[in-house]
C-alpha cells in the first residue's frame, strides 16, 4: 500500500480496491488469492468492493497505488528487490503489509525447437554464474546469487493453490 496510507494492515484494506497484475501470474494473482483465501473463507464473501486489473506489471501496480486507483496490490518479491536496489525513491513511497507464502521463482525455458547443444551450453554456463568473477557486477545489478536446476515438482504448489481457490468459490482475488 502507499506509505502514507491511513490503513495499518491488510485487513484494514478490506472493502477497498485491490489490484492485480494478470490472471496467469503466480505472484501477481495466484499467490495473492492464496493469501486472501483464509479471509474469504472466514467471511464467506468478497473482501474488496473492486478488483482492478489486469495491471500487467509490478511497476503498474505501484503506479496504481500512487495514483490512488487501488488501495493495495501485489508485488513480486524479486521485482521488489530490484526496485529497492535500483529505485529506492520509488519504493520509499510504498509499504509492505503482508507477505505471501514462499514459492519458486519462475524458471528459464527455451523453445521446444531450440537445439539441445544450445540448451546444454546455457545450462552449464548459468551453473557457473555464482562463482564467476566476471559476473559479480551483473549479480549485483540483477540481485541474483546463483541459478539452480529446476525441480518441476516444486511448481505443483501453483496448481494446488489455484485449485484450492476455485474449489472454495474464489476464482478471482476480490
Amino acid at each position: 500500500m502507499r506509505a502514507d496510507s491511513d490503513f495499518h494492515g491488510l485487513e484494514d484494506t478490506f472493502g477497498g480496491r485491490l489490484g492485480y497484475t494478470v490472471d496467469d501470474s503466480h505472484s501477481g494473482y495466484n499467490a495473492l488469492r492464496h493469501h486472501l483465501l483464509p479471509y474469504f473463507r472466514q467471511r464467506d464473501a468478497k473482501l474488496y468492493r473492486q478488483s482492478v486489473g489486469p495491471l500487467t506489471t509490478p511497476r503498474r501496480v505501484i503506479d496504481a497505488l500512487l495514483a490512488g486507483t487501488i488501495d493495495v496490490g501485489p508485488l513480486d518479491g524479486y521485482a521488489l528487490d530490484l526496485m529497492r536496489h535500483h529505485q529506492p525513491e520509488l519504493v520509499s513511497q510504498i509499504r509492505v503489509v503482508a507477505i505471501t507464502d514462499p514459492a519458486p521463482i519462475p524458471f528459464l525455458v527455451a523453445s521446444p525447437g531450440c537445439p539441445e547443444e544450445i540448451v546444454s551450453g546455457l545450462r552449464e554456463t548459468l551453473a557457473t554464474f555464482a562463482g564467476a568473477p566476471a559476473c559479480a557486477s551483473l549479480r549485483d545489478r540483477l540481485r541474483l546469487d546463483a541459478f539452480t536446476p529446476v525441480a518441476v515438482e516444486d511448481y505443483d504448489l501453483m496448481i494446488r493453490w489455484d485449485a484450492e481457490a476455485h474449489e472454495a468459490g474464489y476464482p478471482q482475488p476480490a
